[in-house]
């Protein structure tokens, strides 16, 4: 017999053994190879569950409005400006502190002086007041205030502050920003102090409700490419704001002037700042080249950024608004052109009687289909308004537009006049006119007052019926509605 063993030379028994191992190992084999299929379609299966998640849970995209004295206007043509931004579902409304010339921009604004217009830490609260009505205003709409603390450009560029009163009146105001910090710093508690009326006297810092964020200064430290100090004057006022104000509120730089300010990493590393505000006028090349870079430093800091300022003049703004706001729909980044005012004279205003405002009506409603690159603290950024309407007008204005009678042509029912509203709402002399976006108008139909109990909105003399801003969920007489009865 061999040394080796060979097939012939087994035992039956041993053969049916090895045979029975070796079909053994096969179906292991088998059972490995199935299970490692199977792992890899549950794992495949699970990335997709979480993936759609991600999706459901992330938040919208939206646009905002750069309208910077807004709160300068007359009442009639404020109250028009926010209907129009609501009904748009245009719900974030950027505004500075800043002083405002009588008539401004050839606008109804009324004249007011800056907080320190004339001294550092002489108070000027007029400015303030108005705001706090503005800030009112807002909240029965829907909408919330990015509330910017000063103006770099009143440092002696088109304004002259108080600021540069004590620390140099120029262009280049490198004293300001090496030694102003500590005055800056309560000029910030101070406003940030400011007691609202309409609030119950809550301090500014204290209005989540009304107010969005507050932004450091408008480009600070703009058009300084000279000066190379170190770049902390954001993080640094951000350290006094954060610390002070509400949670829900969130703290931006304000913006850079163009793209190489807004992106300095160390707007991006402070620990105090939110969000970073992405200013240019360079156009949509400058925005495709640099906009994804600014989401990448965001999300590597665990920060958000806004597209805050853009523009153009003429006819080139509504071509503007549609290429850029569109590119920043599909980047998943909020944005907000300059700047929407009823002016009759200017160069970068728009407002709803323009092709450039129908056209950021058209992009802001496309903005809320798709998903955001960040979460934005659960405000609701549609709630109010139908996206499509780039009137300004509400489903609850007036009652149908038989009438041929214009604005602001005298009136004694809402039937005469062809804006649907005849009120005495925005009236200086308390008569009866065609109001336009008017909301307590003269019908006749019903005759219950705003915030009334109803059940339709034939019984509400503004025609609207609804528990839109309703806080115990039934139904009133809803100034300024959209979802009616």
């Amino acid at each position: 017999m061999s040394q080796y063993c060979c097939h012939n030379c087994l035992e039956p028994a041993v053969l049916t053994m090895f045979r029975k191992f070796a079909r053994g190992i096969s179906l292991l084999q088998s059972l490995t190879r199935a299970g490692a299929m199977l792992c890899k379609t549950v794992s495949l299966a699970l990335l997709a569950l979480l993936a759609m998640s991600a999706v459901a849970q992330a938040d919208n995209n939206w646009s905002g409005a750069n309208s910077y004295f807004l709160w300068a206007l007359s009442d009639s043509d404020r109250g028009a400006h926010l209907r129009a931004l609501a009904n748009a579902n245009i719900k974030v409304i950027r505004i500075f502190v800043v002083h405002i010339g009588n008539g401004d921009k050839s606008t109804s604004a009324s004249g007011t002086p800056d907080v320190e217009e004339w001294a550092v830490g002489s108070y000027q609260d007029g400015i303030l007041s108005k705001i706090d009505k503005l800030m009112y205003e807002c909240s029965q709409l829907g909408l919330k205030l990015n509330i910017v603390l000063h103006d770099r450009y009143s440092l002696g560029t088109w304004q002259h502050d108080g600021y540069t009163k004590k620390y140099g009146d120029s262009q280049n105001p490198v004293s300001f920003y090496q030694n102003a910090g500590g005055d800056f710093d309560n000029r910030i508690r101070h406003i940030l102090a400011h007691k609202n009326p309409y609030f119950n006297n809550k301090a500014w810092a204290n209005i989540p409700e009304a107010i969005w964020a507050f932004g450091v200064q408008n480009e600070g430290r703009g058009h300084m490419d000279s000066y190379n100090g170190p770049w902390t004057w954001f993080c640094d006022r951000a350290a006094v704001i954060r610390p002070a104000i509400d949670s829900k509120i969130f703290v931006t730089t304000g913006g850079g002037y163009n793209w190489r300010d807004s992106l300095q990493d160390a707007n991006f590393q402070c620990k105090h700042i939110d969000v970073i505000g992405l200013h240019s006028y360079d156009g949509y090349g400058a925005l495709t080249n640099n906009l994804p870079t600014a989401i990448n430093k965001a999300k590597k800091y665990g920060k958000r950024v806004i597209y805050e300022e853009f523009g153009s003049t003429g006819n080139a703004q509504a071509g503007d608004i549609s290429s850029q706001g569109a590119y920043c729909n599909s980047m998943g980044v909020p944005w907000f052109p300059w700047q929407f005012i009823n002016a009759k004279s200017g160069d970068y205003e728009y407002y709803t009687n323009s092709n450039a405002w129908n056209t950021h009506v058209r992009l802001a409603a496309a903005a809320l289909k798709v998903a955001s690159q960040f979460t934005w603290a659960g405000f609701n950024y549609t709630n109010g308004g139908s996206s499509g309407n780039g009137g300004g007008s509400s489903s609850g204005n007036g009652g149908g537009n038989s009438g041929n009678k214009g604005d602001w042509d005298f009136c004694t029912t809402s039937s005469e006049c062809s804006n649907g509203c005849c009120s005495s709402q925005y009236s200086g002399d308390g008569k009866t006119k065609c109001t336009p976006n008017g909301t307590k108008c003269v019908t006749a139909g019903g005759n219950k007052g705003d915030w009334e109990f109803c059940s339709s909105s034939s019984e509400c003399s503004n025609k609207c019926c609804s528990s839109e801003y309703s806080n115990d969920g039934k139904p009133k007489c809803t100034p300024g509605g959209s979802r009616c009865r």
